[in-house]
């Protein structure tokens, strides 16, 4: 079968985003499809020639690159730099300036999502133009579109609707809607959810609350559930073999996003917080560590804990390969999500990638609904340990135990707790879901 994926986001770059359709590439032309992949050429960090399977890389229009570069360095001029905040001041010009510090703010986001929109708008109207001018009617088999970002379910949706390809699966990475969006790109994702289910082949989520809820949303009758999947996200290569730090510091640590707060470390910095007011906690001995875009926010959660500022070590933004060497080096990875009514089954690609760390996991979820997907995976895993704000109280006093568990541990020369079922870990393998796309694709070609 000669398949087409459709991804902006693909290998070699180093984003968490390229790791899925990368893989997927990978193993569907080992099991001897013909695969063209269409990305992205800025998303290229490095020269990478494959052996089986043609990728055409696609740039955007150079006005809207040139344009791009000079307003994304005007609106991140002060990103990653750390916030100061003055608690004793009272005065009402101090109060004004955060009032218009909060507009601006939003209003900077508001701007760079609508240019983002345009920007990526602009690449798919680029880069269908040159499909449809190099490919003919059913040149394609199948074709693979990997959402986000939104052009590439959009080329999707354009080499069905042209015929260029005779089936199409429409993979979510991503939800279509958050709830961060502004209310007008929401109900544009809205309508192409929509599309998806009319137009689509297959769909595929990378969870099963994820799945469940665009079922709700849209309110899917049964017939139509049948071709809405769940294929997770997974680890490459093979797992680690857990090697403890040689030193007598515990290192926490988190790589990723916090998307304006919605991943919390509050749960975990009172934890820390409170062992070391209590005595149970050397300074000198634990230290947690942020790897990631969100400086601003991080220090914006570190403000409310006298203790935490001391042992926190800020990396900022780290590409892919140095954000593993990290987990490798430390004790304890920190995986973070939330789980709301309007948004559930949000399982970062960071936690499977943590799989093949072999560390022990503290994951932290905020919303209000209980028992999230990533709650149950830590448990069905046995990865560590999942605390959910919903339950604070009781996951308070659990991971309180837990952390002064592992210090202990540590302080007196043991390996750390930490027994997880590889077996079924081994399942998230991007070979084993890769065979689980592969399945899917062969029951819709024998469809008659």
């Amino acid at each position: 079968m000669k398949i087409l994926i459709c991804s902006k986001l693909f290998y070699p770059s180093n984003r968490i985003g390229a790791v899925r359709p990368s893989n997927f590439a990978k193993y569907l032309a080992s099991f001897g499809h013909e695969v063209v992949v269409i990305t992205a050429k800025k998303e290229v960090d490095k020269e990478f020639i494959p052996l089986n399977f043609e990728i055409v890389r696609i740039s955007n229009r150079l006005s809207i690159n040139r344009i791009f570069t000079k307003i994304n360095k005007r609106i991140n001029s002060t990103k990653n730099k750390k916030l100061e905040f003055q608690h004793t001041s009272k005065a009402p010009i101090f109060k004004l300036y955060i009032i218009a510090k909060k507009i601006k703010n939003r209003i900077r986001y508001y701007f760079k999502e609508l240019f983002f929109f345009v920007t990526d708008i602009s690449w798919y109207f680029h880069v269908n133009k040159h499909i449809v001018q190099n490919y003919k009617s059913h040149s394609f088999d199948l074709v693979l579109s990997s959402y986000g970002p939104l052009s590439s379910f959009l080329l999707g949706k354009s080499v069905k609707r042209n015929k260029i390809a005779t089936y199409w699966i429409s993979d979510f990475r991503d939800n279509m809607r958050f709830e961060g969006y502004s209310i007008w790109l929401n109900e544009f994702m809205k309508l192409c959810e929509k599309r998806a289910l009319n137009k689509t082949d297959a769909i595929t989520f990378i969870s099963n609350d994820q799945r469940a809820m665009y079922i709700e949303n849209l309110k899917v009758k049964d017939i139509q559930q049948q071709k809405i999947h769940t294929l997770y996200n997974g680890y490459e290569d093979k797992i680690n073999q857990n090697k403890q730090t040689n030193n007598n510091i515990l290192k926490i640590l988190y790589t990723g996003q916090l998307y304006k707060g919605v991943r919390d470390f509050s749960l975990l910095f009172n934890v820390v917080d409170d062992l070391i007011d209590e005595g149970k906690l050397d300074k000198k001995r634990l230290e947690i560590q942020y790897a990631g875009r969100d400086s601003n926010e991080f220090y914006s959660q570190i403000n409310n804990y006298k203790n935490i500022e001391s042992i926190c070590t800020n990396f900022g933004f780290v590409d892919r390969d140095k954000a593993i060497r990290l987990q490798k080096e430390c004790d304890i990875l920190v995986v973070l999500t939330w789980n709301t009514d309007h948004s559930r089954g949000n399982l970062t690609g960071k936690f499977f990638e943590y799989l093949k760390a072999q560390k022990p996991i503290i994951s932290l979820t905020t919303g209000g609904l209980p028992n999230g997907e990533l709650t149950r995976l830590i448990r069905e895993l046995n990865l560590g340990i999942a605390c959910e704000y919903n339950n604070y109280k009781l996951d308070y006093l659990k991971l309180k135990q837990y952390v002064i568990s592992q210090y202990n541990l540590l302080a007196n020369n043991s390996k750390l707790d930490f027994t997880p079922n590889n077996n079924l870990i081994k399942k998230f393998h991007y070979e084993s879901i890769s065979k689980e796309l592969f399945v899917l694709i062969d029951s819709i070609s024998k469809r008659v």
